[in-house]
C-alpha cells in the first residue's frame, strides 16, 4: 500500500515538473507580434471593443497561415479567459508569451 501511494506521489511530482517545462508557441511573424501587442493592450486596458478587433486580426492571420495553430490556440483562449472576466490572468499569460518570443 506504501509503494502504491509513493509511486502515485512521484507520478504527480513529474507531471508537475513536466507541465511547467512546456515552451510556449512561437508567433512566427512581425505581424503576429503586433497582434499579440495589440491583446495585451486589449486586456490590460479592459477593452472588450479591442478584444473582439484583435480577435478577428488573430483569426485572419491564421487562415493566411502567417500564425501556426498552436499559437492562435493560445491566444484564442487567452482571449476567453479575458472574456469570462480574469483580466488579470489574461495579461499574466500573454506577457509570459510574448516575453518568451525569440
Amino acid at each position: 500500500m506504501l509503494s502504491d501511494s509513493r509511486c502515485l506521489s512521484s507520478l504527480c511530482l513529474v507531471l508537475l515538473i513536466l507541465s511547467g517545462c512546456a515552451k510556449p508557441p512561437e508567433l512566427g511573424s512581425d505581424e503576429a507580434s503586433r497582434a499579440a501587442e495589440s491583446l495585451y493592450t486589449a486586456v490590460t486596458s479592459k477593452r472588450d471593443d479591442l478584444l473582439t478587433q484583435t480577435e478577428s486580426q488573430i483569426n485572419t492571420l491564421r487562415s493566411g497561415q502567417k500564425l501556426s495553430e498552436q499559437a492562435h490556440a493560445e491566444l484564442t483562449d487567452i482571449i476567453r479567459v479575458a472574456r469570462d472576466g480574469n483580466w488579470q490572468p489574461a495579461a499574466e499569460r500573454l506577457d509570459a508569451l510574448i516575453r518568451a518570443q525569440p
